[in-house]
C-alpha cells in the first residue's frame, strides 16, 4: 500500500476542516489515511504549551487507550471509499508526537488544523519545541478553520507555488506542477523581488534593471516549469514583501506551496516573520514541502 496521509486529530474537536482536506488528498493522490493523535500527558503541559489535546491527568497508557477509541469512533464515519487506519503517539508536544507518528508510518504528508491562528503558527516558526514544518521527514499541509473549508473539500481548481532559484523552490515546483496535474488545476508560479530598503538615487535606471531582472525570472521559471515536465502554468513575477505578497496571491488560490530550507527568501516564508504573516493572513491551505521531496505521492 501507498505511503499515507497523516492527519493530525484532535479528540473532542468538531471542526473537520483538517480532516475534509485530507479525505480530498486521499482521494487524488490516490493514498490511504492515517488518523493520529497525540496525547500530552497533563504534567507537561506546562512546557510545551501546544494546541493539542490534553486530557486528564492520568496515566500514559490510559491517554492512549482513551484516544484510539475516539479515533476509531471518527474512522467508522468516514466515507467506504477512503481506506482509513489510525495511531496515537504519546509525547511531550504535539508537533513531536506527529514526526514519530510520520516517521512511524512512512506518511507522505502531514494534515494539520483548523488551530490554523495558533498550532499553525507555531509549527512553523522558531520555537524551541522542534516546529512540524522543519522536522517533519515529509511535506506539511496547514488548513485553516471551518469557515475556510467547505465540507466536503472539492480539489484545488488553482494551485500557487513559490519560486525563488534555489533547489528546494525547484523541489516545490515539481511537487506543485505534480499535484496540479492529477487535479487537473491551474498552475501558477509566483517569484517575489524583494525591493531594496534604500530609495534609488536614479530611479530611471532602477526601473530599467527591475524590467530585467523581472524578464530574467520569467525566463528561469520557463526553464524549471520544462525541466519539470510541468502542464501550462502562468508566471508572476512582483516586486514586494515575500509575505504579503504571498498571502495576496493566495486569495485567488485553492492551495499555495512553499519550499523549506534552511538559508534563504523560502526559509523566511516558513520559519520568520513571512510565516507568520501567512499563518494570520493567508487565504488557502498552505502546503510545506521538505527539501528533496518533488511528488505528493512518492514511492
Amino acid at each position: 500500500m501507498s505511503s499515507p496521509i497523516l492527519v493530525a486529530v484532535t479528540p473532542g474537536d468538531h471542526d473537520r476542516s483538517a480532516l475534509e482536506v485530507a479525505i480530498m488528498m486521499a482521494r487524488l493522490l490516490p493514498a490511504p489515511l492515517l488518523l493520529g493523535a497525540v496525547a500530552v500527558p497533563a504534567e507537561i503541559v506546562p512546557s510545551s504549551a501546544m494546541v493539542g489535546w490534553v486530557a486528564e491527568a492520568v496515566e500514559p497508557g490510559w491517554l492512549g487507550r482513551s484516544a484510539s477509541q475516539q479515533l476509531m469512533q471518527l474512522a467508522a464515519s468516514l466515507p467506504d471509499d477512503v481506506a482509513v487506519t489510525t495511531a496515537v503517539s504519546i509525547a511531550h508536544s504535539i508537533s513531536v508526537g506527529l514526526e514519530e507518528l510520520a516517521a512511524r508510518s512512512h506518511a507522505s504528508l502531514i494534515v494539520v488544523g483548523p488551530t490554523h491562528r495558533t498550532l499553525g503558527a507555531r509549527v512553523i516558526d522558531e520555537d524551541p519545541t522542534l516546529g512540524l514544518v522543519r522536522h517533519a521527514p515529509c511535506a506539511v499541509l496547514i488548513v485553516q478553520g471551518d469557515d475556510e473549508t467547505p465540507s466536503p473539500a472539492a480539489p484545488p481548481r488553482r494551485i500557487v507555488v513559490a519560486w525563488d532559484r534555489s533547489l528546494e523552490a525547484h523541489h516545490a515546483l515539481a511537487y506543485a506542477a505534480d499535484l496540479a496535474h492529477k487535479a487537473s488545476a491551474t498552475l501558477e508560479v509566483i517569484h517575489v523581488l524583494e525591493a531594496s530598503p534604500l530609495p534609488s538615487l536614479a530611479p530611471g535606471i532602477s526601473h530599467g534593471r527591475l524590467a530585467e531582472r523581472i524578464a530574467s525570472a520569467e525566463e528561469e521559471i520557463r526553464t524549471a516549469l520544462a525541466a519539470a515536465e510541468a502542464d501550462a502554468a502562468e508566471i508572476s513575477v512582483r516586486e514586494g514583501r515575500l509575505g504579503p505578497e504571498l498571502a495576496r496571491a493566495s486569495a485567488g488560490a485553492d492551495l499555495l506551496v512553499v519550499g523549506s530550507r534552511r538559508h534563504g527568501p523560502v526559509r523566511r516564508v516558513v520559519t520568520g516573520s513571512a510565516s507568520a504573516y501567512l499563518a494570520h493572513h493567508g487565504r488557502c491551505p498552505v502546503l510545506v514541502t521538505p527539501r528533496r521531496v518533488t511528488s505528493p505521492a512518492p514511492a
